[in-house]
This record gives C-alpha cells, sequence and structure tokens, in this order.
C-alpha cells in the first residue's frame, strides 16, 4: 500500500545525484549536450535514492541487497524496497512494486540510467548515515554547549562503539571525522586462512561463549560494588587521557581535542581483556605487559595516520586543492574584476590583486566534477562548505553572510563568496606540511 503524506518530507535536494543526474520539479532528470546547450531530459516522475547497501556473507559467498526508497513528484512517498542486485540490473521491480508510480519515460536505456543514478546516491546517503552514527555513538549532542538559558549542558554517556566499514573515508567536517579511529586495510593485511577458522568458531557460538564468559567476569569480579567500579573507571580515564595528552605532544602528533579521550577509553575496554586471559590462566603476567606497551603504540601510530587523513580529507582543503588545479589548468577561469568582458561557461568568479570572487554555485560544482573524475569523493554539500570555509577563516565579510552582492558593471550584481588569495595559498602550504606535526625527539636517561 502506498500512503500519501499531508506534508511529506522531500527525499532529497537537488545536489543528491553526481553528474550528469539531476532533481527537477520532484523528478528524476540527466543533463545533457545538445548543440553546445546543456538540457535536462526527464527520466522518471519520481526521484530514488540508495538508502543503503547490505552485504550477506555466510562464509562461503557474499550476496548483495540494496535498500532503495523514493519520492513521487507530488509528494507520495513510496514504500522502501530491498531489491537484489539482478533485480537492479534488470529494473523490473520498479512496476512490480511500485505500480504506477514505478513507470518511468519510455526513452532507450532509461531503466539502465536510473539503475545508475541509485546507485550515484550511496556516498550523499552513506554520509549522513555516518554523520548520525558518529552522534548517536560518540560524545553526543550539547556537550559543554550553552543552552538558552546560559546553562552548559550535560554530557551524555555514549550508546556504545562501532565498527563501520568504507572503501573511502566518510568526508566529514574535521571534528566528524575525528570521532573515528580509521584503520586502512591493505589487500595482505588480512590472512584469510585465519579469517576463515574464526568465521567458522563464529558459526560454532565459540567466540559468543567467550564473550559471555568475559562478561560473567567482569560481574564476578567488580560489579560486587559497582560505586567503586564507577570510580576506578573514571580515575583510570582520566589517568590515560593525561598520559595520551602527554604522549601526543612528545611525539608532535597533531590530533583533535576529542582523540585523547577516545585513546582512553580504548585502553581502557583493552587493559580488562588481557586481566581476564591472565585470571584464565591463558597469558602470564609478562605476556600481560608486553600487550599493553604494544596496544599503547599501535594506538599511538595510528593517530598519526589518523591525523594525516583528517587533513588530507578535510572539505576545506581538498576544496581550495582542486579550485588551484582548475585555474592553473586553464580549465576554469576567472575574470579580472570590472573589466566587462563577456563570461563563458567555464568562468567561476571573478578577481582583483588580493582576492577570489567565487560564483560558489558554479565553483562547487566543477569541484565534485573533478573529484568525480579523479577516483575521488567530494560530497559535503555547498551551504555546509560556506560553512566550513567561514569557520576556518578563508571567507571574507564583514556581515553573518557567507555570501556578499557587488557590481560587475553599471547594468548588473552578482553574488560571490569572497576568498583571500593569501589565505588560499597558506592553506595550500598547510595541508602539504601541516604544523605542529614535528618529531620530538627525547634523549633516553
Amino acid at each position: 500500500m502506498i500512503e500519501t503524506m499531508e506534508n511529506p518530507i522531500p527525499v532529497m535536494d537537488e545536489s543528491v545525484y553526481h553528474e550528469p543526474y539531476v532533481v527537477k520539479d520532484g523528478c528524476l532528470c540527466e543533463r545533457i549536450k545538445v548543440k553546445e546547450q546543456v538540457i535536462e531530459v526527464k527520466l522518471a516522475d519520481f526521484v530514488p535514492v540508495l538508502k543503503s547497501e547490505i552485504t550477506h556473507d555466510d562464509g562461503a559467498e557474499q550476496r548483495k541487497l540494496f535498500r532503495v526508497a523514493g519520492t513521487y513528484k507530488d509528494g507520495t512517498v513510496l514504500p522502501e524496497q530491498i531489491v537484489s542486485a539482478d533485480e537492479m540490473q534488470s529494473m523490473k521491480w520498479l512496476l512490480q512494486r511500485w505500480g504506477q508510480y514505478g513507470a518511468v519515460i519510455p526513452r532507450q536505456n532509461v531503466l539502465s540510467k536510473i539503475c545508475h543514478a541509485i546507485l550515484l546516491t550511496k556516498q550523499e546517503e552513506m554520509r549522513e548515515i555516518a554523520q548520525c552514527i558518529s552522534r548517536y555513538y560518540g560524545d553526543r549532542s550539547g556537550r559543554g554547549r550553552m543552552n538558552s538559558r546560559l546553562e552548559k549542558e550535560n554530557s551524555k554517556p555514549p550508546m556504545g562503539n562501532a565498527i563501520v566499514t568504507s572503501e573511502s573515508t566518510l568526508g566529514l567536517c574535521e571534528s566528524g571525522e575525528a570521532r573515528y579511529l580509521y584503520l586502512e586495510l591493505d589487500e595482505n593485511d588480512i590472512v584469510l586462512s585465519e579469517f576463515s577458522k574464526y568465521q567458522k568458531l563464529a558459526r560454532q557460538n565459540v567466540l559468543s561463549g567467550m564473550m559471555m564468559r568475559y562478561v560473567d567476569w567482569i560481574k564476578e569480579k567488580y560489579l560486587d560494588n559497582t560505586d567503586a567500579f564507577a570510580v576506578l573507571l573514571r580515575e583510570k580515564f582520566e589517568s590515560y587521557r593525561e598520559m595520551f595528552i602527554r604522549k601526543l605532544s612528545e611525539r608532535g602528533i597533531k590530533a583533535y581535542t576529542r582523540t585523547p579521550d577516545m585513546l582512553a577509553h580504548l585502553k581502557i575496554g583493552f587493559e580488562f581483556l588481557p586481566k581476564f586471559l591472565a585470571d584464565s590462566e591463558q597469558i602470564g603476567a609478562d605476556d600481560f605487559k608486553k600487550y599493553a606497551d604494544t596496544f599503547d603504540e599501535l594506538l599511538l601510530q595510528n593517530t598519526a595516520a589518523n591525523s594525516e587523513i583528517i587533513i588530507r580529507e578535510n572539505p576545506v582543503n581538498v576544496f581550495c586543492e582542486k579550485i588551484k588545479s582548475l585555474l592553473d589548468s586553464g580549465r576554469c577561469y576567472t575574470e579580472p574584476r570590472g573589466s566587462g568582458a563577456p563570461r563563458q561557461k567555464n568562468c567561476i568568479g571573478l578577481h582583483d590583486d588580493s582576492c577570489y570572487y567565487l560564483f560558489m554555485d558554479t565553483a562547487h560544482s566543477e569541484v565534485r566534477k573533478l573529484c568525480a573524475e579523479q577516483g575521488e569523493h567530494f560530497t559535503i554539500k555547498k551551504n555546509d562548505l560556506l560553512k566550513q570555509l567561514r569557520k576556518e577563516g578563508l571567507i571574507e565579510s564583514r556581515t553573518s553572510r557567507n555570501t556578499i552582492s557587488i557590481r560587475e558593471n553599471s547594468a548588473s550584481v552578482v553574488n560571490v563568496t569572497v576568498i583571500d588569495k593569501a589565505k588560499l595559498n597558506d592553506r595550500l602550504c598547510a595541508a602539504v606540511s601541516p604544523r605542529g606535526t614535528e618529531v620530538v625527539e627525547t634523549a633516553e636517561q
């Protein structure tokens, strides 16, 4: 049954798809070039989006499923569907499951184009899911912020830990990226024979049985006095956080402010496991210290690698780098301010001696195209990018707005975002050689 909502929430805005697909008047369209003009051709009277990609792995084979949602042009919310890879290939499920709402425009290759468009929503949707997960499982919203009564909000306890797999980093803002501890795996990092053994143990419920025994051990050893255990955990957390702040500083590792908190929590979680193994006579006292020291070193090494990822994947850094590449290559250009010359299609703004005056819709679109061509992902929306540019001091504005209106000539006014050239160049230099990453050498006593 398909129900029409009185105030339907649009599934996505116009930028949900990568080029050449767009949303226009609630319909899925494709941008094509005809006689030097770009026109929008309708493919369907609905907007389908990929909500998630599901992999079923039974140890012998993997099976792909796709969860697809949609909204009809009149606002009717179409029921979400779980679609197999074979069904996605043929796209016959549109009529079978959505009925008349799933009808498409009779055009050559239209079904394959709709399939392609759906799969091109993946990165944007996954980014939004990742944001929700990071907020839900991390320190959660409101920590340390002021409410409307000018009172500091209390921290909310984390809801747990999440393990997320992805083919690339999530492309969030810097504070969002810092909520994750990335582990980059190469093809040879996993020994498949060992992995298969653990999959077999999991199917035989051996691993779940070990976890149950571990939980029982925690109860027996610590939970007879829960207040004392809470104090112990708090003291450990504060001690380990201070330890990691010091070690990160000594090694010159640039880390986000929440990183020592994350490392302290991980160390506490790991510390109880060797204790459990020692009490179960699976390891000795020497092994316990060796594992603890190795774990600390792995955390520090991975934090250094994460720092590079956060700097490299910061959308502001990516935007500045791609804008410079577009201008240096001649693919795009900026007109001298006040020249009055007619603009070409690849003009992304104006310039004078000290600033760029960017047409942000065009500049943002060109950066996304370049990233897609280079196999990279630039999923941040234009307005979010503007906020981030302003937060990091690249936008020149005397008001609270991220764009200003300037007179291009005597007859026209344009809206632009003003970027200081020197700050943009400084930003590029800092991304290549970030400050504060020098290794501090200490002599042994």
